[in-house]
This record gives C-alpha cells, structure tokens and sequence, in this order.
C-alpha cells in the first residue's frame, strides 16, 4: 500500500466534502475550512509514525492547506 497516495486520496475527499459545505450550511466557512486543515494535519503527522520522511508528507499538507485557503477567496 502505497500511504502518501492514500493520503492524497483522503486530502481530495476532504476538498471535496469542505467545498460541498461551504455552498450548503449555515456555518461559516472560515470555520469549516479550518476544521478540515486540523484533519487533514492531524492524518500528516499520523503517517509520521510510519516512517514517512515529513518532507513528503509536507509537501502533499502544504498542498492541500492552500487549496482549502482558497475556497475561501470565492
């Protein structure tokens, strides 16, 4: 098994199901965008422990930390 294709592949579920939310609650967004960036950190530093150099996991948190920022430009 591949752990940081995993990774991406939960990252891109995230995105999506932040991105459906936003354009469907009442909650604010900058709320449900900074939720999903505690999750999505929290599954960086998990896979940590399994020996995934943090330069690799980094990269693909980075990532996907900018892309949520920017559901919130509009």
């Amino acid at each position: 098994m591949d752990i940081l294709k995993e990774v991406k592949n939960y990252y891109d579920t995230e995105y999506k199901e932040t991105n459906k939310a936003i354009l469907s609650t009442y909650f604010k967004p900058i709320d449900i965008v900074d939720n999903t960036i505690q999750r999505c950190l929290g599954v960086a530093l998990f896979v940590q422990y399994l020996d995934i150099p943090f330069d690799d996991i980094n990269k693909l948190y980075e990532a996907q930390r900018k892309r949520l920022k920017n559901l919130l430009k509009g």
